[in-house]
């Protein structure tokens, strides 16, 4: 009984289940698309460890990776591996910890960014733990991906690391930092925004453009 009162709320793991169905996958070929193990999947699906019957507890980075084996945004699986109650301004300190809010993303033309944060402030731990810090969306140069003026960017550095094509960044474009989608195709390896409507803008990669950080998370303020 209890197991299936646990199934029933577990939204995460039935939301990934519908989408591997939509898209005919076993749960095999999810994991094999995703770079996770096949038990992570079931685990999750499941929403709990087989092994260990403790709840299932999912990394951003994973979630992140079988995000995109589903070709969905990643921010809905963090969403619902973390629940309502988590995103709400009653946060439990027990289970937060302090992180470093830096100050605005442009999601527009690139401005600068502050080397010390204007403030500190108490997250859930599977939303932050993995972030070294915060930046405030300002600009509508992001909305096609959902990013909007006044949300929150949970980010890490990237230390010369180059992430997977699709993401999402803070990029140094000559000193200045602004927030877009890194890509890497044909065309070679470029940022681009996602305006909504017919707007587009694109700027390959060169001398004098950095790749700062990666976003892993946002946090939607209440309206």
């Amino acid at each position: 009984m209890m197991l299936a009162m646990e199934k029933k709320k577990n939204r995460l793991g039935d939301f990934i289940k519908a989408k591997r169905s939509e898209f005919g996958l076993s749960q095999r070929e999810l994991a094999a698309r995703s770079d996770v193990s096949h038990g992570y999947i079931a685990n999750l699906e499941r929403g709990y460890d087989h092994a260990t019957g403790k709840k299932t507890n999912p990394s951003v980075e994973r979630l992140n990776r079988i995000a995109g084996g589903l070709q969905v945004d990643s921010d809905a699986l963090i969403h619902l591996a973390c629940g309502e109650k988590i995103f709400s301004e009653d946060r439990d300190e027990k289970f937060s910890i302090l992180r470093p809010v830096y100050g605005f993303a442009s999601c527009g033309s690139p401005t600068f960014i502050e080397d010390h944060p204007e403030e500190y402030q108490s997250w859930p731990e599977l939303v932050a733990r993995q972030a070294e810090g915060i930046l405030i969306v300002r600009g509508t140069s992001m909305e096609g991906v959902g990013f909007q003026d006044g949300d929150l960017l949970f980010v890490r550095r990237l230390d010369g690391e180059r992430p997977r094509s699709g993401s999402k960044v803070i990029a140094s474009i000559d000193g200045e930092y602004t927030c877009k989608i890194y890509r890497q195709d044909d065309l070679g390896e470029y940022l681009e925004a996602a305006y909504v409507g017919d707007r587009t803008w694109r700027v390959l990669l060169r001398p004098g453009i950095s790749l700062a950080a990666l976003v892993i998370g946002i946090y939607k303020p209440e309206t």
